[in-house]
Parts: C-alpha cells; sequence; structure tokens
C-alpha cells in the first residue's frame, strides 16, 4: 500500500483538496446545523407541546360587559360538532368545589395559593412519553397535572427576582409537588399534585377526567354549562372556521393558528437553509469527484504499469477510495463539532424566551450528518472504481 501511495500520490494537490474540505464543511454544517435548529426550537413553537396536537382549537365566548354566564348550551353545542371542520369536540369540565395548594420544588415549599382545576376528555390530551400515565387513582392520591408553559415566566421574571430565587428551565418543573386542599360539599380531601406537562395553549390547569369525576361527585356542588370547548379540525387556518367563530361571536384561546402559522414560517425557513447546504454539499461533492477524476488521469501510465504488474483495478482504486471517504469523515466531524458548539449559544441566549429549548439531544444532527457522509461515500466509491476501470480502455 506504501508503494502504491507513493505511486498514485505524486500528483496530489494539497489546495485542490483543502478547498473540497472546505467546501463540504460549509455545505454540513449549514444542513445539520439547519436541522437540529428546527428539532430544538419546533416543539417550543408547536402549538401541539407534545400534548395537543396542531389541529386542535380551543373555543370560548368573547366576553362583554354583558355576557352573562358565557356557557355553551347543548344546542351551541351540536351546532358546532354538525359544523365540516369539526373532526371532534370536547368540552371543558370544571371543579365545582375549593382548591387550596401548597407548591414546592424538590422539597422546597415555595407559596401557598388558591387553585383552580378544569379537564377535557382525556383522547384530546396525547403524550409523547408513554410512561407518563394521564389517569387518576383514587388509591394513590397522586393527581397528574398540566399546567401552563406562562407560569414559567411569571416564575422566572416575577416570582423568583422578588423572593432571591434562582431561574429555572421547564424541564425542572417536572419537580414540582403540590400538596393540595379539596373542599366542598361540607367535606375535604387531601392529594398530591405532580406536574406532568406543559402547555403554551391552555391558561388554566388542567386534570385527568377521570380525577374530575371523582371530586366532582364527592365535594361537587352542581355541575355548570361548560365555558369552553377543544375542537378537532383538519386546517387551523380554514376560511370556515374563522367565518363560524366570527359569526357566532366565538373566539380561540392560546392564538393556535399564529402559533401553527410560526412553525410553517419555521418549517419552510428550515426547508430553505437546508436546502442550500445541500446544493453546498453537492457542489463540494462535484468538486471532490473532479479532482480525483484529474488525478486517476495525471496517473493513467502510472495505472497501467501497475496493472501490467499484475496489481488489481480495486487494489489501485483503494488510495483513492481511502482518500475520499477519509475527507468525507473529517468534514462530519469538523461540522458537527461546530453545530455543538454553535448550540450551546443559541440554547443559552433562547433559553428564557423559548423555555425547554434543547432539551433533545444532537441525535438529529448526527443521524443526518451520518446519511450524507454513508450516501457521499458511496456515490465516491462508485465514481472512483468506475474512473479507474476505464483507465486501460481510454489509453
Amino acid at each position: 500500500m506504501n508503494l502504491l501511495w507513493k505511486l498514485l500520490g505524486k500528483h496530489v494537490s494539497v489546495p485542490q483538496f483543502a478547498g473540497f474540505v472546505l467546501a463540504d464543511l460549509l455545505g454540513m454544517l449549514i444542513v445539520l446545523f439547519g436541522w437540529q435548529f428546527y428539532k430544538d426550537v419546533s416543539p417550543a413553537l408547536d402549538g401541539g407541546d407534545n400534548l395537543f396536537g396542531s389541529d386542535y382549537v380551543i373555543v370560548n365566548k368573547k366576553v362583554g360587559l354583558l355576557s352573562g354566564k358565557g356557557g355553551f348550551s347543548e344546542k351551541e353545542l351540536k351546532t358546532i360538532r354538525e359544523q365540516p371542520f369539526a373532526r371532534e369536540v370536547g368540552v371543558f369540565s370544571a371543579a365545582s368545589y375549593e382548591v387550596f395548594g401548597d407548591i414546592s420544588v424538590a422539597g422546597v415549599e415555595l407559596a401557598s395559593t388558591e387553585l383552580f382545576f378544569e379537564s377535557v376528555p382525556d383522547g384530546f390530551v396525547d403524550f409523547a412519553d408513554k410512561d407518563r400515565k394521564w389517569t387518576f387513582d383514587p388509591e394513590s392520591g397522586v393527581v397528574p397535572i398540566i399546567i401552563p408553559k406562562a407560569y414559567i415566566n411569571v416564575y422566572n421574571f416575577g416570582f423568583a427576582p422578588s423572593r432571591s430565587l434562582p431561574k429555572v428551565s421547564g424541564s425542572v418543573f417536572g419537580l414540582v409537588s403540590l400538596n393540595l386542599i379539596l373542599r366542598g360539599n361540607g367535606a375535604r380531601v387531601q392529594v398530591t399534585g405532580k406536574v406532568v406537562g406543559l402547555s403554551s395553549r391552555l391558561n388554566t390547569i388542567l386534570v385527568p377526567q377521570s380525577f374530575m369525576e371523582w371530586s366532582n361527585g364527592l365535594l361537587g356542588t352542581g355541575s355548570k354549562s361548560p365555558s369552553r370547548v377543544i375542537v378537532k379540525v383538519d386546517n387551523v387556518s380554514d376560511s370556515n372556521l374563522s367565518k363560524f367563530l366570527e359569526s357566532h361571536n366565538y373566539e380561540t384561546e392560546g392564538d393556535s393558528g399564529g402559533a401553527s402559522r410560526m412553525s410553517g414560517f419555521l418549517r419552510i425557513v428550515a426547508a430553505i437553509v437546508v436546502g442550500i447546504g445541500i446544493v453546498i454539499c453537492l457542489l463540494s461533492f462535484m468538486m471532490l469527484v473532479l479532482s480525483i477524476y484529474l488525478l486517476v488521469e495525471k496517473n493513467s501510465s502510472t495505472m497501467e504499469d501497475l496493472v501490467l504488474a499484475g496489481y488489481s483495478r480495486g487494489r489501485i482504486s483503494r488510495p483513492y477510495i481511502i482518500l475520499a471517504v477519509s475527507l468525507n469523515a473529517l468534514s462530519l466531524a469538523a461540522s458537527l463539532a461546530l453545530v455543538s458548539w454553535l448550540r450551546t449559544k443559541y440554547v443559552a441566549a433562547l433559553g428564557d424566551l423559548l423555555p425547554g429549548i434543547g432539551s433533545s439531544s444532537m441525535m438529529p444532527a448526527v443521524l443526518l450528518g451520518a446519511c450524507l457522509f454513508v450516501l457521499v461515500s458511496l456515490a465516491d466509491i462508485f465514481l472512483v472504481v468506475r474512473k479507474v476501470k476505464g483507465v486501460r480502455s481510454e489509453k
């Protein structure tokens, strides 16, 4: 192999291959960075929150000076269910008893406050992590709870500075526990609340439907008309949906349409960035192929002599294959290192603005980079072997 390297490598142009590495590094960096940034940011911008899909809207009546109770009647619910854009409709159930909670994080008590619970049918809550159970067992006394993401900002920028407490990220809220006192109908019950999820779509504390039915049956003082409904739709930007809401004096909560548009805009930008990176990668690939082709042409006489001396064409191709694959591996390793460094910068910069950003790993970029490396290397090997095989016929 050393002899082959000496014979076949005498025409190697270091500036040429250095140019390829830089171009390949740039293209790979753009592709991997764009993909990793999208995977890190999209959960924070996605209206689905990994709990409620982006195809859900929460509808309530507009509140006015003389709006009355504002609940939905059975006739109004039936009208919503009959709309062509409505695939599924569920109602919010409210707790008809008093709730008091002592809030603590990792055993440190932070505050005591009065709370308010609501629930929706369990089918509307979808945890990506199947280990998290969205149900209530009266024997355990532990109530899973979903709280609004806005509570993180309330704590970080309001409560924490006034009490000289450290700011926390969204992931830390999994350590939040609540000692809950429920009072109503002449009875008193104590349970433990456990925060299992955050949502930017809800401005309420959500509990499982099973817990709501159990607690209302035990402590409730009467049922009320639902003040909000959750609707599964085909497209939150559907003009028929907006016309229906406007004609019935309804409004949506949480700006689900805006969240969906923001998420869609992010996808478009990510696609453009990744597309530019792929184009640069293709150009750098062509640069490498042309460089190796030129190198083969310069060494064609040497290759002919090696074939006559008994060397196989596969063995002659091996130095060029090793060179191409090594350069690809160098570009991949350098681009992943740069993506990792850049990721720490934007996660730190956007951590307060988008709680939970960067909670995933670097695996999206690693997997995409590995796929690109394999595809480009296989293409390099195929073209090098094909070119070397055609040397003799060209002479």
